[in-house]
Formats: structure tokens, C-alpha cells, sequence
């Protein structure tokens, strides 16, 4: 009997995930960085669109933003936050197909917590693993704009940590710029 198994990729990425950061941390060579950012990129990015609950309407926001000429038309038309817009118009002129928006959602997500990781935990391979078997990862799948303000805002960590309220409250900005919650973050 055949069953299909959906988690599977999953736990290959985490286990892939988490064997490279874990060579990362042991040489610092920064090829393990690599390939674990590349990872947990392909997977969100190169998905099927039936795989989220929102990926649908991301995928059909994406190809209709990129039927306009100008971003000014888009933030005009479209009613989700300004930041998220652009980046769709911005990969719409790079590509035409509603992968490349997922896969760029996967590389900032991705990108943002393999660095906010390196810089501030004390035990990376444990705080990589949380951050895919907690759900964070995941978002991705099917919250991309949550995702992509999650990401933006674990790099105003640092930041809030070394109080330094300027650089912290310039990235929940930026973050906001994705989804606009993001701004709770500033009275912390």
C-alpha cells in the first residue's frame, strides 16, 4: 500500500537545516551557512501553489501586480501594505512566474533568521530548530507577509536587546512596511 507521506520534506529540510548550521558553527565555514539559507529557501519558494492556505491568493495578487507598468498604480490599487507591494512589483519585473514571490518570501525568511541567529544566540542549532519545528518557518507557507514582517523584525532583536531604541525602532518600521502589527513592537 502506497501512502503519502507530506511531511517528509520537512524533516529533511530540518534535519539538512540543522546538520549544516551545526558544521557552520563547528568550522565557520560559511559554505554550511550557505546551503542551509539555499535550503530553507527551496522549499516555501519552489512549493505547488496548492500547498498554504493563502498561497493562492498570493500567487494571484503576485500575477496581477504584474500586469501594471508602475509601482505608483500598484500602491494605489492594491490595499495591503506599501512594502509588501513593492517587493511583489519588484520581483514581478525579475520574473514572471507566482514562484519567484514565495521563493523570495522563503530567502527573506530564511536569510533574516539565520542571521538574527548568528548574532544572537547562545546555542544556534537549538535556536534553528525551535525556529522550523515551532512553526516560524512555517509561516511562510501561508502567512507571507507575516512571515516577511516576523523575519524583518528578528533583526530589530539585537537592537532591543542593546537597548539601543533608534536601529530597533527602524526595523519594526521596515517590518510594518510588510504587516503593520509589526509596529506593536515599538513600545517594548
Amino acid at each position: 500500500t502506497y501512502t503519502n507521506n507530506t511531511m517528509t520534506p520537512y524533516f529533511v529540510v530540518l534535519l539538512l537545516a540543522v546538520m549544516l548550521y551545526s558544521g557552520y558553527q563547528h568550522g565557520k565555514n560559511k559554505l554550511f551557512l550557505f546551503l542551509a539559507f539555499i535550503i530553507l529557501t527551496l522549499l516555501p519558494g519552489l512549493r505547488d501553489m496548492m500547498v498554504g492556505t493563502d498561497t493562492g491568493g498570493y500567487a494571484r495578487e503576485f500575477m496581477s501586480i504584474a500586469t501594471y507598468n508602475n509601482v505608483s498604480d500598484v500602491l494605489r490599487y492594491f490595499s495591503v501594505e506599501k512594502g509588501w507591494l513593492a517587493l511583489n512589483f519588484l520581483i514581478s519585473r525579475l520574473f514572471s512566474d507566482y514562484w519567484a514571490i514565495m521563493t523570495a518570501t522563503g530567502a527573506i525568511t530564511a536569510g533574516c533568521a539565520l542571521y538574527s541567529i548568528k548574532r544572537i544566540s547562545a546555542n544556534g542549532v537549538l535556536s534553528l530548530f525551535i525556529f522550523i519545528t515551532m512553526g516560524y518557518y512555517l509561516q511562510c507557507f501561508a502567512a507571507m507577509r507575516q512571515s516577511a514582517a516576523i523575519a524583518v523584525y528578528m533583526m530589530a532583536l539585537p537592537y532591543l536587546f542593546a537597548k539601543d531604541f533608534k536601529k530597533y525602532s527602524i526595523f519594526c518600521i521596515i517590518a510594518a512596511l510588510f504587516h503593520q502589527t509589526a509596529l506593536v513592537g515599538i513600545p517594548l
